[in-house]
């Protein structure tokens, strides 16, 4: 490609970055072109090299060499497993090199795949770095907003926070991905986190919002009695599985409950939920999802053992976003106003625009 073009959105002021092939920068903001001299050098020998290749082509042979397979490169760019190899084959063959080994375990990158890899990671790396620096210095409330979190906490509570933000500020549009795995957001894979975790990444900043708990449900109509049961009474239990088992609650299972015959496991607690509904087992899952469900009746107080901090967490360098910061603080408040059902306290206050 002639131009190495980085679009630094600015939340929809189109402010781009052009790193042109000969080496000039235009349209630059000049503080930032001043604090990131050594990554714009980067760039523009980068830029001299990479002039002739398809950016595209890199993204795809870093997804099959992260993944070890050009089947889960794939389904994770949304394209047909017979493109990735016909794109990786087209470049081996344009540029005379050989990029990976095939093996019957994987993809592994060969000498000049892995030379080649480094390099684009280190353009990666530095336009992160400046698309982080220019949407810090927004001061418009406008633009888009990726925030990421877990599958309990969106289902229980971001589709109410993310209505009543929108009816605020309509010119921000949130886009939310919810994962139980952690997004890097030194990579912009989000611009804000909410995440259950008694120990945060040293390198994201943010607040405590409040505490998740658990505790044990199954179904109203089980065999359980009402009355809340000790933890050693427990028997037909529901099992967590794959990212899961290695969670805080997948270990707590594994070494607090040696006496339960585990019934079934999935790998999501809103699964465990609809298993112990259905009159499956036990669940032990976060109260903001049980306890609202008529479902389902409690079978223990919250565990203290499992009780974790919410917070609310963006990196350093977005934190002068205007709406960034805007979203950060009205999600701190509404977790806080929440308290009560995230925490799982019985005596909960009904939701109502509150927080805002």
């Amino acid at each position: 490609m002639s131009n190495a073009v980085m679009t630094a959105d600015r939340t929809s002021v189109n402010f781009i970055i052009y790193i042109s092939s000969d080496g000039t920068s235009q349209r630059l903001y000049n503080p930032i072109r001043k604090k990131y001299q050594a990554e714009l050098t980067i760039l523009r020998y980068f830029c001299a090299i990479m002039h002739k290749l398809n950016w595209n082509d890199i993204q795809i042979i870093q997804y099959v060499a992260e993944r070890c397979s050009a089947t889960a490169a794939a389904a994770a760019l949304g394209v047909n497993h017979a493109t990735i190899l016909r794109r990786i084959n087209a470049f081996e063959e344009n540029h005379g090199v050989k990029l990976f080994e095939r093996h019957r375990t994987g993809y592994r990158p060969t000498p000049a795949g892995k030379a080649l890899l480094k390099s684009a990671q280190q353009i990666s790396s530095s336009v992160d770095d400046i698309q982080r620096e220019i949407l810090g210095q927004d001061t418009r409330l406008t633009g888009s907003i990726r925030l990421t979190t877990t599958d309990s906490i969106a289902l229980s509570c971001l589709p109410r926070y993310i209505t009543e933000f929108a009816a605020l500020y309509p010119d921000i549009e949130v886009e939310l991905v919810m994962t139980n795995l952690q997004l890097d957001l030194s990579k912009m894979d989000a611009d804000i986190s909410i995440r259950p975790s008694r120990n945060p990444p040293e390198q994201l900043i943010g607040r405590k919002a409040c505490n998740l708990a658990f505790a044990a449900y199954s179904a109203s109509s089980g065999k359980q009695q009402n009355q809340e049961l000790d933890l050693e009474d427990l028997t037909d239990v529901l099992d967590v599985s794959q990212a899961l088992k290695n969670s805080p609650v997948g270990k707590w299972m594994s070494e607090s409950l040696p006496q339960a015959n585990f019934v079934a496991r999935a790998d999501s607690f809103p699964a465990l939920r609809e298993l112990a509904a259905s009159g499956l087992g036990t669940a032990i899952i976060p109260c903001c999802l049980g306890d609202p469900d008529p479902r389902l009746k409690r079978l223990t107080s919250p565990i203290q053992e499992l009780e974790t901090s919410i917070r609310v967490l963006t990196h350093p360098q977005l934190k002068s976003s205007a709406s960034i910061s805007a979203l950060s603080n009205f999600l701190a408040k509404a977790l806080r106003y929440d308290r009560d059902l995230l925490e799982g306290n019985k005596e909960q206050r009904k939701s109502t625009s509150g927080p805002v």
